[in-house]
């Protein structure tokens, strides 16, 4: 296990995941979805970097940073060859909804998680993170990536 309060994350466990990095404070979880290790996202101000001007700290400012790395709202977190995934986790409901954590897909069964300020992990599925930490999955995102199998032009 990490380092954070096991209490926050009860259905994570040893068998369904694996520390991957040492405590950093250089990135957080929204960046590491996004792919990126050298700064923080987070659409508040201060040391935060947030591709929009709107810093309202909604699902739908969230949903719009994430369409503008090219991701789009899929029904679901399975895994498809040749598609990078994200979900966004929320606590609450309705106005006091709030998002919370992103996690990303690296393969089947296979994701990947900045722990806030703590280490990275890679875990079996978005659900090993529910609970009081993250609270639950709220919504996936794909994009096709360029490269793949999947994306080079079929032979005739």
């Amino acid at each position: 296990m990490g380092s954070w309060p096991a209490d926050r994350f009860p259905v994570l466990n040893d068998k369904n995941h694996v520390v991957t990095s040492c405590k950093t404070k250089i990135y957080n979880c929204i960046a590491w979805a996004m792919g990126e290790n050298d700064r923080k996202w987070w659409p508040i101000e201060g040391d935060y970097y947030w591709p929009t001007d709107d810093r309202t700290p909604t699902v739908a400012t969230f949903e719009r940073a994430f369409e503008l790395r090219g991701f789009k709202r899929c029904p679901n977190g399975d895994w498809e060859p040749g598609v990078e995934k994200v979900v966004i986790y929320t606590k609450g409901s309705g106005r006091k909804m709030e998002v919370t954590h992103a996690a990303r897909q690296l393969g089947p069964n296979k994701w990947t998680s900045k722990m806030g300020d703590l280490e990275d992990i890679t875990h079996d599925s978005p659900q090993n993170l529910r609970g009081p930490g993250y609270g639950k999955p709220y919504a996936y995102y794909g994009r096709t990536v360029k490269g793949t199998p999947s994306d080079a032009p079929s032979e005739a």
